[in-house]
């Protein structure tokens, strides 16, 4: 029961950053859904951080994950 728990409900958090496991966390589901979502949400955060900066990182997070919560 506990290798199921853990493969259903605990998702991956190698190679994530504090902010980004933020991001995983806050989006409801199974694990496999979480990290789909998340991983979507991140590759945005990093790509537009590329294009920005770090300035606008925080707002960037804030928006990404509320439109995860949406859907």
């Amino acid at each position: 029961m506990g290798i199921l728990t853990v493969i259903l409900f605990l998702p991956e958090t190698k190679g994530l950053s504090l902010e980004e496991m933020d991001i995983l966390f806050s989006i409801k589901g199974l694990a496999h859904q979480q990290c789909k979502k998340a991983d979507t949400i991140i590759q945005d955060m990093r790509s537009a951080e590329n294009l920005v900066g770090t300035d606008n990182k925080e707002e960037l997070v804030i928006e990404q994950t509320e439109q995860a919560e949406n859907a």
